[in-house]
C-alpha cells in the first residue's frame, strides 16, 4: 500500500517542535490560548457594544426629532423662519450639550419640492443614504450616512408637506467603541503577562 509522508515543511516543523524544551511549548501553549480568547473576546465586544450604542443613538435622534416636529409645523404653516431657525438651533444645542451625549451635525427642513429651506450645523452630506435595519415607524425613517459616519433620521412635520431631517454623529459612538477596546486589550497583554509567569513557574518546579 502507498505510504504517503508528510511534506518537508511539515517534517521540519515537527522536529523544531520537538527539539524545543517542555517550559517553551507550555508557555507558548499558554500564551496562545489567551491570545486567542482576547482577540475573540475583544473582537465580539466591539461588534455588540457598536450595536448596543448606535440603536440607542437613533432612539436619541427619534426622541429629538419628535419633539422638534411637533412645535415646527406652526413656524412653518406662519412661515416664521426666524422663529423655526430658533428653534432648531436651541434644540440643536441642548441635545449636543454633556448632558445628553449627542453629537447633533444638523438639523434641517426639506420642502415638498425637497429644497432645503434652512439647515442648522454642518451641511448634509452628499453622499447616498442607506436604510437602517432600525426603523422607528412609518413617521420615522433612520438612514445611514457618509460611509457609515453618522445617522439621518427623516420625520414627516404634521400639519405641513414639509420633512425634517436631522443628522446624528456616531464619532461618540466609534469613541467609546475604541476606548473599550484598548481598555480589553491592555487586560489581554496582562494576562499573557501572568500566564508567562505562572507558565514558566510551573514548568521550572517540574523540570528541576
Amino acid at each position: 500500500m502507498k505510504q504517503f509522508w508528510p511534506s518537508t515543511l511539515a517534517q521540519s516543523a515537527w522536529r523544531f517542535a520537538g527539539a524545543v524544551s517542555i517550559q517553551v511549548k507550555v508557555m507558548g501553549i499558554v500564551i496562545g490560548v489567551i491570545l486567542l480568547l482576547g482577540t475573540f473576546v475583544i473582537i465580539q465586544m466591539r461588534d455588540v457594544l457598536q450595536s448596543t450604542l448606535s440603536h440607542e443613538l437613533q432612539q436619541q435622534g427619534v426622541a429629538l426629532a419628535t419633539n422638534v416636529t411637533q412645535s415646527a409645523g406652526e413656524f412653518i404653516t406662519n412661515d416664521d423662519l426666524d422663529g423655526l431657525g430658533t428653534l432648531l438651533s436651541e434644540q440643536k444645542d441642548h441635545y449636543s450639550s454633556e448632558a445628553h451625549n449627542t453629537q447633533v451635525s444638523y438639523i434641517a427642513i426639506e420642502d415638498e419640492t425637497h429644497e432645503i429651506i434652512l439647515i442648522i450645523g454642518d451641511d448634509i452630506p452628499d453622499a447616498e443614504l442607506y436604510l437602517s435595519d432600525h426603523n422607528h415607524s412609518d413617521d420615522h425613517k433612520i438612514f445611514v450616512a457618509d460611509d457609515n459616519a453618522l445617522f439621518e433620521i427623516q420625520s414627516s412635520i404634521p400639519q405641513t408637506e414639509s420633512l425634517l431631517r436631522l443628522g446624528l454623529s456616531k464619532a461618540g459612538v466609534m469613541a467609546t467603541v475604541n476606548e473599550v477596546t484598548f481598555r480589553l486589550f491592555a487586560i489581554t497583554l496582562v494576562m499573557v503577562a501572568v500566564g508567562f509567569a505562572a507558565a514558566f513557574f510551573l514548568t521550572w518546579i517540574l523540570t528541576r
